[in-house]
């Protein structure tokens, strides 16, 4: 959810409305989870959670602009649809153009996403004979990184056993079929979802990483994959703030060896609670951390860790860099690893540059288009 046309103090009323009724609605117990970038609000599976962005905006069309995909573009208020000029030309064409100064940690997963729904992926820079061949290898043992995930991405999507050690990546969620205490939970699910039932143990911390069919959610928060909210059938919100109760005990705790002496600051990833809790100020000995004598911040990398109160950007807000999802890249650094060689990838820089449009520059046409890439 995104807020825009209200003051920090009316936005905080606002949540609180949105809390409210949403604990008026939901049968079960309901909980709210701060990030440094967004309050999510949880309530027992299958019911999703209520991502409340944390920067304000004047009009919808603030809201748009900051999006990275130009299909997203687009939004619908019950009566008309609000789309920019990026999504309009992504709507006629079906296709979405990679631009960097947009792009965001999951942008090629988002961009796959929008494959599937019928988009195609435009990359200017995309010259296919150039593509480095180990970026076909059936060994590949990881995801690499900007265009070169994109045409991996493509390659899984359309041969889903050609890599031996990937997959097409899908909606991880947490579940388990058999407790240690011999139960069952989750089978309708299993059967409905077809995901395959893991054994693991009671406790929900415990509990492995299954994929769905879905491919991954959108998500505004950026926090690291271990700081991620489970989502599956057992999870509920008292389990969810058991287990950010003790992450964040681990984290402030001596006995943690990434807490080295003389370099310990007390800290919180996220916190749990109702929705005036979040909002207000949950830790008094946050006040008394001493700031780090070079950086006057309170830990590394603080702009993951949250100090109440909350406050919310303004400033910018269309741009990605607000979200804390926008990490600077230029065309050159997303593209390079998918060519064999630093030469390769200047002559295909120039051959776009001299050429223009390049018919082979759009990934998800169809499978021929894979496989020229692979023949290279």
């Amino acid at each position: 959810m995104f807020i825009w046309g209200l003051s920090p103090e009316e936005a905080k009323v606002k949540m609180e409305h949105i809390y409210r009724a949403v604990c008026s609605a939901a049968p079960w117990k309901v909980i709210c989870v701060w990030k440094a970038n967004t309050i999510s609000i949880h309530t027992n599976y299958p019911y999703r959670p209520i991502q409340i962005v944390l920067r304000l905006y004047q009009s919808p069309a603030e809201i748009l602009a900051g999006f990275d995909v130009d299909a997203a573009c687009c939004a619908y208020d019950g009566e008309r649809v609000w789309v920019n000029p990026r999504s309009l030309t992504a709507l006629v064409r079906q296709a979405n153009t990679v631009d960097m100064t947009r792009r965001s940690p999951s942008y090629e997963i988002r961009l796959a996403k929008y494959a599937e729904r019928g988009f195609e992926v435009y990359v200017p820079s995309l010259i296919r004979h150039k593509i480095n061949p180990s970026v076909y290898a059936k060994d590949l043992p990881a995801f690499p990184n900007g265009l070169a995930r994109l045409l991996v991405l493509e390659t899984a999507y359309y041969r889903p056993s050609f890599y031996e050690c990937l997959q097409y990546p899908k909606m991880r969620i947490m579940t388990r079929k058999v407790g240690s205490n011999g139960g069952t939970i989750g089978d309708q699910y299993h059967a409905h979802r077809g995901s395959t039932g893991l054994v693991c143990k009671n406790d929900p911390e415990d509990m492995l990483i299954g994929n769905t069919e879905e491919l991954v959610m959108s998500n505004y928060d950026s926090s690291w994959g271990w700081a991620q909210i489970p989502y599956g059938p057992s999870w509920h919100a008292d389990k969810i703030r058991s287990m950010i109760s003790k992450t964040d005990a681990s984290i402030n705790s001596p006995h943690n060896p990434y807490n080295n002496e003389g370099d310990f600051h007390h800290r919180h990833v996220f916190f749990a609670g109702s929705m005036k809790q979040c909002l207000g100020t949950f830790c008094l000995d946050c006040a008394n951390a001493e700031p780090h004598p070079e950086s006057g911040t309170i830990g590394p990398g603080s702009s993951m860790y949250i100090q109440g109160p909350v406050s919310f950007l303004m400033a910018n807000p269309g741009r990605q860099l607000i979200t804390g999802s926008f990490r600077p890249i230029d065309v050159g650094d997303w593209a390079r690893e998918a060519y064999e060689s630093p030469a390769a990838f200047s002559d295909a820089m120039r051959e776009v540059n001299e050429c223009g449009f390049d018919p082979d520059s759009t990934l998800g046409e169809a499978e021929s288009a894979v496989e020229t890439c692979r023949c290279c």
